[in-house]
Formats: C-alpha cells, structure tokens, sequence
C-alpha cells in the first residue's frame, strides 16, 4: 500500500511539472521571437555593413569597423552623456520621489484608496497624449506654468522645453511623475512588511520620525531600494517614446538627443542598421556594467 502511495505521489510531481512546463512555453515562445532572436540579430548585425538597403547576398563580416565608428561620432558620444545625466536626474529623482509618496500612502487618512488608483493613472496612460499635455502646460508663451509664474512677478520666464540647458532636465522630470507609481507601489509593500515592534521599540527609547525612517525604515526595505535603482537605471536608458514625444526628436538642436532616440534614428531614419545595432550594443554593454558593480557594492549596504 505504502508503495502504492509513492507512486501515485511521484506521478503527481510529473504531472505538476508537466503542468508547469505547459504553462511556461507561451512565454518562452514570446520570449524567443520578440526578445532573445532580435537582440541575437542584433549582435550580429553590429558586425556586418548592413548601413543602407542592399541585397542581402551583399552582406559581409567589417569587424569592429561599427563599434570605432561610434567612438569617432561625436553626436553619438554625446547621446551617451545625455543618457548618462538623465539616468543620474531620473534614478535620483525617482527614489526620493517614490519613497517619499510611499512613506506617504502608508499612513491612514481619508480617501487612500482613491488617491492610491490616481497616482497609476500616468503609469497606465498613452506616453504621447501625456506628452502633448505636458508640452501645452510648458508652453512657454501660452501655458498654464509660465501663465501662474508671470502672475507672481517673474519677469525671465523658463522655456522649459524649449531650452537647450532645461529641455533634458524636464524631460527626466516628467518621466519620474509617470512611472513613479510602480516604484512607490512597489516601495508600499515592502513597507507594509516593517514590523511595528520596531518602530514601537524605537519610540520607547526617544527616537524621532526622521530616526525611525533613517534607522528602522531605510534597513528595513534596503532589498527594495536596491531594487528600485537597478529597475530605474534600466529604464533610463530606454527613454525613447517620452524624448520624441516632447521634444520633436531631441531638440532644440540635439540638447536631448539621448541614446536610444539617437538608435532608433540611426536605424528607421538613416537606415544604417549595423551601425545602431553597435551603439544598442555599447549600450547593453554599458547597463551591464553598471549593474555589476551594483550588485557588487550591494553587499555593503543592503540588508536581508
């Protein structure tokens, strides 16, 4: 009987296996077409002379003749340090901002639920009609900002986007305000799982608000905030859709030509595919890197 049993549990572990394995193939199927063979056609476009619209038959290995090229181009260069100083105002931005709103909706109060769902709206909204709504508000002449700071007596109005030193840092602004509620969201949970015994104790032994955040807080979701900056670094590199949509292409000039916007141009505007596929792949290997050596200094800070 006993046998009997073992068996009957080890068909049952197959059959959830098998289960799991059905269940898992849509994604990797998804995975394989949109994800894995673009980024494999990719690195290996890098190598090739696919610059212009040729026959296929006329294809040919150039080496690494891309990747001296992106070194050489300046406009390139310069779309790395723009991606690099959004990343730095957006990964900034988007921890404070977040944490704080967190911190925020973790207490009671009237209406939380309600204010809770209005934050995600950004998040979930179309990321053009946000930007065609933020390019009317910063209207420089016309809209709602300039209109409120000329009321209160600024006489040297900001041109926001329209300004080669202000465009790249509203840029990054706007961007935290729209994907700000998935990392606070993500910030409320793992608050939600602070024990209050903690912060009990440390009232007990005098500590104030800012000693508990600093002290117990901060400890306590060190795993989460690793999270939410290696997530942030990620996403500042991809900021192609919210760059074209409020400055027409990275302008004025190329004062926000960042990266990614320089890629996609390089490839469907200029049709040098190899030649993006070189900088996509710096790129790659730039964000690698960079969290290497986060989950490298992790280990000093962060706390499970």
């Amino acid at each position: 009987m006993s046998r009997m049993l073992s068996d009957l549990k080890i068909s049952l572990k197959h059959q959830e296996a098998i289960t799991g394995y059905i269940f898992m193939i849509p994604f990797v199927l998804v995975f394989l077409v949109f994800q894995f063979i673009p980024i494999f056609m990719s690195f290996i476009l890098s190598f090739m002379n696919f610059n212009s619209l040729n026959a296929v038959e006329k294809l040919r290995f150039i080496g690494l003749a891309n990747f001296i090229r992106v070194f050489k181009d300046t406009t390139a260069i310069d779309s790395y340090l723009r991606s690099f100083q959004f990343s730095l105002i957006f990964v900034t931005g988007m921890l404070f901002s977040s944490l704080f709103m967190a911190i925020l909706l973790n207490r009671k109060f009237y209406f939380r639920r309600t204010i809770r769902t209005m934050i995600y709206l950004p998040y979930v909204s179309n990321i053009i009609a946000i930007s065609m709504v933020w390019r009317i508000i910063l209207e420089p002449k016309k809209g709602p900002v300039n209109t409120i700071l000329s009321i209160f007596g600024s006489e040297n109005l900001p041109l926001w986007l329209n300004s080669t030193k202000l465009s790249l840092p509203t840029v990054s602004i706007i961007n935290i305000w729209v994907i700000m509620a998935f990392q606070t969201i993500i910030f409320l949970s793992s608050l939600q799982n602070v024990p209050n015994e903690l912060y009990e104790s440390s009232k007990i032994d005098g500590t104030g608000l800012f000693g508990r955040i600093f002290y117990v807080t901060l400890p306590m979701i060190s795993p989460t905030i690793f999270l939410v900056i290696v997530v942030s670094i990620i996403i500042s590199f991809k900021n192609y859709a919210i760059v074209l949509g409020l400055t027409n292409g990275g302008g004025p000039g190329t004062s926000s030509r960042v990266i990614a916007l320089n890629i996609y141009e390089e490839a469907f505007t200029f049709n040098k595919y190899s030649y993006a596929s070189a900088q996509a792949v710096l790129l790659f290997i730039v964000i690698l890197i960079v969290t290497i050596i986060q989950w490298k200094g992790q280990k000093k800070w962060v706390h499970y």
